[in-house]
């Protein structure tokens, strides 16, 4: 069976574990929902997923850190900037280890700590990892992401603190059009938000029959 492939325990939608444990977060996970990339996308992470370097990678973001799709972008910094990597608990995430065989992400971590010998807060991603850079997001431009390949502290660090935190409106803000102008922005992004959302975990449809005896 491949390794880095699951499936969210709620529908069944396949997902690519990118990191199986986050900084300070043993029991949250990063991963990309396969069913909302293009089929380019889709074809060029699978490959990598399905190579034997891929196959061999301890953490699937790790690998494709260094690969690049078709049009010249990073695989990694490209899954984030279009928001595709997604944080989710480790307790909704199904693997298949072996053919037949079903066991939940948050259980393989313990079973690949044990077997280590290290803690569960140990298999996450460390900052002082050779191929890793230590760059803060805040000390980052947008562009500067762009234009290295081997920023995978900086997209952790980020999808880590956008679980526990809102996109904050700006201090700077003083007239009714700037106020305007940063609701409109935040509505986008909740906008953009759900649909991942509901990509990954699609909204259960209301039985009309049943709708209509309550009314």
């Amino acid at each position: 069976m491949l390794k880095h492939v699951g499936k969210m325990k709620n529908n069944g939608a396949k997902v690519c574990v990118i990191y199986r444990t986050l900084p300070g977060d043993s029991f949250g996970a990063l991963v990309c929902g396969t069913s909302t990339l293009s089929e380019l996308h889709h074809n060029s992470l699978m490959n990598e997923v399905e190579s034997a370097l891929g196959q061999q990678a301890n953490e699937l973001g790790d690998h494709i850190s260094n690969r690049y799709f078709q049009d010249g972008s990073n695989m990694l910094e490209q899954l984030h900037m279009t928001g595709k990597l997604v944080r989710v608990a480790t307790s909704d995430v199904i693997m298949t280890p072996a053919a037949g065989s079903e066991l939940g992400l948050d259980e393989l971590n313990l079973m690949i700590a044990e077997q280590k010998g290290v803690s569960l807060d140990d298999l996450s991603i460390k900052s002082d990892m050779p191929h890793i850079h230590r760059t803060k997001v805040e000390d980052i431009e947008v562009n500067d992401l762009t234009k290295s390949s081997n920023n995978t502290n900086v997209i952790i660090e980020d999808i880590s603190k956008k679980k526990t935190t809102s996109s904050p409106i700006d201090k700077t803000l003083t007239t009714a059009s700037d106020y305007r102008s940063e609701a409109d922005r935040l509505y986008k992004e909740a906008a953009k938000l759900r649909k991942i959302a509901n990509e990954l975990d699609p909204p259960k449809k209301k039985n009309s029959a049943s709708a209509q005896e309550t009314i």
